[in-house]
């Protein structure tokens, strides 16, 4: 298993997940494969937004300005290529999880599972169980459609 010291969110990306481990802190979803990453879900985040031209304290601000969202806010990592990404708890639970609004395909409420709630099933087929309630995953969904939507939408209107 090799071991990363940074990375970047990329088209690629379905999810990043608090590893708990000594040698790495990040377990990221990309394409078929995993990376074990040595910075922490949200540190991706953050140094994925200065990637693509802003921070993640920006990006922050603009959604709650734009859509009155508070908590578990949405981020645009990339608006341009519609990479939204969204947290599974407060960002500094230690369960956060960082999903790609786009790598989503389906989820469902996960039954006579006392630990685990809602499984998702990515666009390459892979699945992640996640303590969160069926009804939370749904309103994060619908949280970063509505920010994809206002995004594209005022980039068409800039565009024209």
């Amino acid at each position: 298993m090799k071991i990363e010291h940074q990375y970047i969110i990329n088209k690629d990306t379905s999810c990043i997940i608090p590893a708990k481990e000594i040698e790495y802190d990040a377990i990221v979803g990309e394409g078929e494969r995993l990376r074990y990453i040595r910075q922490t879900p949200f540190d991706i985040i953050k140094q994925s937004c200065i990637r693509y031209w802003s921070s993640y304290e920006g990006r922050r601000q603009a959604i709650i300005h734009h859509t009155g969202f508070k908590e578990r806010v949405p981020i645009p990592i990339n608006p341009k290529e519609g990479m939204i990404s969204f947290p599974t708890h407060a960002i500094k639970h230690i369960d956060c999880c960082w999903l790609m609004f786009h790598h989503v395909l389906q989820y469902e409420p996960i039954k006579n599972d006392p630990k685990y709630k809602t499984l998702v099933t990515f666009t390459n087929r892979k699945t992640l169980k996640l303590d969160v309630s069926i009804r939370s995953f749904q309103s994060q969904m619908e949280r970063a459609f509505e920010v994809r939507y206002r995004i594209e939408r005022d980039l068409l209107n800039i565009e024209e």
